[in-house]
């Protein structure tokens, strides 16, 4: 059962170009994407979700919804299976949250399972300044803001609060010749 919409602009993509004496406005307006809010009993888990949680994951998904609320939708397909956003589901249904926001994905098929691992994969690709890191999370600290609600623990920032430490030195894979 649907509670209610709303919706926001995705956002307008415009490019210039010089062509003889004007110029060319070339754009592409993007979909309105619609959030709406639905009963958590209607939704569904994807069976072929690759994307495991562990009970630290959820429990720390849960610190955030319960500190910041949900900041962004699950993504959802017309059968309403869950495509991204399996481990809110999971920690908001753990919360007794009754309802959740969700935004119907358009992808078909195909296209929605490879959403699905893009979402996932894509986030671990990035990677911390560390410095910047460390100077935010020691700032957080001394206003005694809980950094387990971000999914930190304390053993795990006290090695890069030291001045002196070092990322380890891993290559990207892309970086490795085989």
């Amino acid at each position: 059962s649907l509670f209610f919409y709303t919706s926001f602009s995705i956002g307008v993509v415009s490019q210039t170009s010089s062509v003889g004496n004007y110029d060319k406005v070339v754009a592409k307006e993007t979909e309105i994407m619609k959030t709406m809010k639905m009963n958590i009993s209607k939704l569904k888990l994807d069976d072929n979700n690759a994307r495991k949680h562990s009970q630290r994951n959820l429990d720390s998904i849960k610190r955030s919804l319960e500190k910041f609320g949900q900041q962004k939708p699950i993504v959802i397909n017309e059968s309403s299976v869950i495509i991204a956003g399996n481990g809110t589901f999971i920690a908001a249904q753990e919360l007794g949250w009754e309802a959740i926001e969700v935004v119907i994905t358009t992808l078909k098929d195909d296209d929605q399972g490879a959403f699905a691992i893009a979402d996932n994969r894509i986030a671990e690709l990035a990677s911390w300044d560390y410095p910047i890191l460390a100077e935010q999370l020691d700032s957080l600290l001394d206003k005694d803001f809980d950094l387990e609600i971000m999914g930190w623990s304390e053993h795990e920032i006290e090695p890069f609060l030291l001045a002196e430490w070092k990322p380890p030195n891993i290559e990207s894979l892309d970086d490795v010749i085989v």
